[in-house]
């Protein structure tokens, strides 16, 4: 193939959403925070606590977690009672900073969608500031959002 026709290739491939992620992958994170929350919630409801986070309550565990333990069942005691199973970010990369992460100390709890807000191509940050303002990170602004308790706002 022809450079002139290899870029016009690749640039109608972008333009089809095929070239980076499109906002399928925002709303399917905010789908899946929600449940997790929700699961969360159900759980301290059963247990009248949060479900803690390792070390001692100061890693950020995940699936692919450079911050905690990374493991599938990265939220002990959730799934599949709470919810079916725990949902990897849509890139499932491990690789990526792209990731959910949970911190508990059991008392509150704090669970986001992370990632690295200096890639455009995966970048929710314009998204969720228009849709979802409520859910930005205060901590790590355009890193991150999710849902917390009002006690771990800050972590």
């Amino acid at each position: 193939m022809k450079p002139r026709k290899a870029l016009i290739v690749a640039v109608l491939f972008v333009l089809a959403g095929c070239g980076g992620e499109s906002s399928d992958g925002f709303e399917k994170r905010v789908a899946d925070l929600t449940a997790i929350k929700n699961a969360i919630l159900e759980y301290h409801k059963e247990h009248q606590k949060f479900p803690v986070s390792s070390g001692k309550s100061q890693g950020w565990d995940g699936l692919n977690s450079r911050w905690g333990e990374s493991k599938p069942e990265w939220i002990a005691g959730l799934a599949p009672k709470y919810i079916t199973s725990l949902p990897a970010d849509p890139l499932n990369d491990a690789k990526s900073q792209s990731q959910y992460l949970y911190r508990s100390n059991g008392v509150d709890f704090k669970l986001i969608s992370h990632h690295n807000a200096g890639d455009p191509a995966n970048n929710d940050c314009p998204e969720v500031k228009k849709k979802y303002p409520e859910m930005v990170d205060s901590k790590r602004n355009c890193w991150s959002y999710g849902f917390w308790s009002a006690g771990a706002k800050d972590w």
